[in-house]
């Protein structure tokens, strides 16, 4: 009898524990799946969210390079807009140039300028008359004669090149004046030979 009720109670503990282990797999099998179900949401959210940085980093793109592009486009009519004007200027430039390089070779000789032309004038006839009168009167001798009539050649060569027939008015170079110093010198190194002559 006691054995009987020793074999009944174990197939109690038994049967209460399947039960128990049936409770357990179901309770299992619905952890797995709200497992999965929340993974499945988890990678749903994740997949969204990427997307959503995705379009956004897309239009934040999309909008630097929109407005890059717009800078780019003001850039490049400045740079336009000041090549045209460079160009402009250039141009206003190089006329005013050439007006003025027109004016200063049509100007009007100085007075002063005028006025020393007149006296070198007055000079070399001068001493071209006197040098002309000693050679024809005889007064020079052998190698002097000669000398002065040689000088009186070049002289006068010199004073053509300078002042030829038909002088160009108003085309005087800022230049000329070292030129004009020279020879206002030779003069009157002449001017001292033949002022030695005559005495």
């Amino acid at each position: 009898m006691p054995q009987t009720n020793r074999i009944t109670d174990l197939d109690h503990e038994i049967h209460s524990l399947n039960e128990t282990i049936s409770t357990l797999t179901r309770e299992l099998e619905l952890k797995g799946k709200e497992v999965l179900r929340v993974r499945s949401e988890a990678n749903q959210q994740i997949r969204a969210y990427e997307q959503d940085l995705t379009k956004r980093h897309e239009r934040e793109l999309g909008e630097l390079s929109a407005v890059h592009h717009r800078e780019t486009q003001i850039m490049l009519s400045d740079f336009n807009k000041a090549q045209e004007l460079l160009r402009d200027k250039i141009s206003a430039l190089q006329i005013l140039l050439e007006g003025t390089e027109d004016k200063f070779r049509n100007r009007e000789s100085r007075h002063e300028d005028l006025q020393v032309i007149a006296e070198l004038k007055d000079m070399v006839t001068e001493r071209e008359a006197l040098v002309k009168k000693l050679v024809v009167g005889g007064q020079l001798k052998g190698d002097d004669k000669k000398f002065y009539q040689l000088e009186l050649v070049n002289r006068e060569t010199g004073f053509n090149k300078v002042f030829n027939a038909s002088p160009n008015v108003g085309v005087i170079n800022p230049l000329i004046k070292l030129f004009l110093k020279d020879i206002t010198k030779n003069c009157k190194c002449v001017a001292k030979a033949l002022h030695f002559l005559e005495d």
